[in-house]
């Protein structure tokens, strides 16, 4: 997004003198959107819906290199905790975050909004516009692996020929459930072989009092001049799957991109989920993805097919979704 004003504030400079802050501003940046769609050729529900966002960044460095930066979301979909909120007519805060960085790399504290590296990396696959598996409310997403957890820690490592470590911890107490949530993950971009980019993340999550979900992914992604195609896999294993839940498969997912100028891109994606259980049939998510972009507005859309979404048999969507952004 780009910047619409900065401030230099001198009451958040005045907050960072405890810690020797050198100087600080705030950033102000936002984005709207609109979005209309179908699924199911026609006959299942239409839907439309609006994308409306503001975005501060606070921002200060110390005397010892280090910087501080902390972000709040405003967005009238979302409640103070991540929820969908009533038609109360107030705008609340969403993605939440302050992040301390220097030479040892970046800790941050997320209140709500960001991944961890599982997460990350739930598909990395390139598209032009969206995943093959997503379009409006006909998203077939439950077979991908990772979350988001709300009072979580993360770390990510400085890069070192082209690695970067990232780990991220939390602590679970709902459901009955009281343990912690971890996620590990590492992404490569070699820097002898511009253009590649390689990644591998996985977790322990406990689902219940007394089954565990054991999940991990893996990626590869290579950009060569206008082209750029990935493929990636992932698997996730549960400790007991006699309730019939969907938790034990294996999900494949490729994708091309082209990028016709600086404006337009063009896209195929697949996304395949195998499940372990025979009550359960294998997805299967096909898309063609495009989009424009003409200084802050993109206009972009998808058209595709999803076959025994969430491995229902026989439900099947065809579907569309044609989006308009802006940013400011």
């Amino acid at each position: 997004m780009n910047k619409l004003k900065k401030i230099g504030l001198s009451a958040l400079a005045g907050s960072l003198v405890a810690f020797s802050a050198n100087a600080g501003e705030m950033s102000v940046s936002g984005s709207a959107g609109l979005y209309i769609g179908n699924v199911d050729e026609g006959k299942g529900s239409a839907f439309t819906s609006m994308g409306d966002s503001i975005a501060f960044t606070g921002s200060g460095e110390l005397d010892n290199g280090m910087t501080i930066k902390l972000y709040y979301e405003l967005d009238g979909d979302e409640s103070m905790n991540g929820t969908a909120s009533s038609d109360s007519g107030i705008d609340n805060f969403d993605t939440h975050y302050l992040t301390v960085s220097g030479d040892f790399g970046s800790f941050t504290y997320n209140g709500h909004g960001l991944g961890g590296p599982l997460d990350d990396m739930d598909d990395k696959t390139p598209n032009a516009y969206e995943e093959a598996w997503d379009a409006g409310n006909s998203a077939a997403d439950d077979t991908l692996v990772g979350k988001s957890q709300n009072d979580s820690f993360h770390y990510s490592s400085p890069t070192i020929s082209g690695a970067t470590l990232s780990v991220s911890h939390s602590e679970i107490n709902n459901s009955g459930i009281t343990g912690s949530y971890n996620e590990y993950g590492i992404t490569i971009k070699p820097e002898m072989v511009e253009g590649l980019e390689v990644g591998y993340a996985f977790a322990e999550n406990e689902a219940t009092a007394t089954r565990t979900v054991d999940q991990d992914t893996a990626y590869i992604k290579y950009a060569y001049g206008p082209v750029t195609v990935g493929y990636q896999v992932a698997e996730s294993e549960s400790s007991d799957n006699s309730n019939g839940v969907g938790d034990d498969f294996e999900t494949t997912a490729y994708g091309i991109t082209f990028a016709v100028n600086d404006n337009m891109s063009i896209g195929y994606g697949v996304f395949d989920a195998d499940y372990t259980s025979t009550s359960l049939s294998d997805q299967e998510s096909k898309a063609i993805t495009a989009s424009y972009t003409m200084g802050s507005m993109t206009i972009g859309g998808l058209i595709g097919s999803d076959d025994n979404i969430k491995g229902q048999a026989a439900d099947d969507n065809d579907k569309y979704e044609i989006g308009l952004s802006f940013a400011f």
